[in-house]
């Protein structure tokens, strides 16, 4: 049984860090993407790009601060059961 609980437990975690990482990953990568194409279809400035850069590091401290709150409050559901 407890076998089982802590297969369960690491598959659970291996998700919540897949999450995170694409999380991280995609807004930049979407956000850089976009930028370029606006730049090529419209003629638009270098200056997009740094708002796309500037609007990814805004998400990954969203992400990150999210991803935080989580896990501490996992922590301390874990403490509480012991």
């Amino acid at each position: 049984m407890r076998d089982g609980r802590q297969k369960y437990a690491a598959l659970k975690n291996l998700v919540i860090l897949s999450q995170f990482g694409l999380s991280l990953v995609l807004p930049m990568v979407l956000l850089l993407y976009g930028s370029l194409w606006l730049r090529e279809r419209f003629g638009l400035g270098s200056w997009i790009t740094l708002i796309a850069l500037l609007l990814s590091i805004l998400s990954w401290i969203s992400t990150v601060s999210s991803f935080m709150r989580y896990a501490l409050g996992e922590a301390k559901k874990g403490e509480q059961k012991k």
